[in-house]
C-alpha cells in the first residue's frame, strides 16, 4: 500500500461523490447525456483498480518489516 489511509479514504469519497453525480443525472433527468455517465463511471473504475492494484508495501511499512526481519536474523 503505497499510499496512506488518508489517500485510500480520499479516492473512496471521490467514488462516492462520482457515482452520485452519474445517479443523479440518469436518474433526475428525462434526457440524460450518456456519455457524461459513461465517463464518471469509467472514473470509478479508474480509482477501484488503482485502489485494488496498489498492492506494495507503503514505505513505512516496508521499513519496519525489513528491520524486524534484520533482528530475526
Amino acid at each position: 500500500m503505497l499510499h496512506t489511509i488518508d489517500d485510500l479514504l480520499k479516492r473512496v469519497t471521490a467514488m462516492r461523490d462520482l457515482a452520485m453525480q452519474a445517479h443523479r443525472e440518469k436518474y433526475t433527468k428525462s434526457n440524460y447525456n450518456e456519455q457524461y455517465v459513461t465517463s464518471l463511471v469509467e472514473q470509478i473504475q479508474s480509482l477501484a483498480a488503482s485502489i485494488a492494484g496498489d498492492k506494495t508495501l507503503h514505505p513505512k511499512l516496508k521499513q519496519k518489516k525489513d528491520i524486524t526481519e534484520s533482528n530475526d536474523h
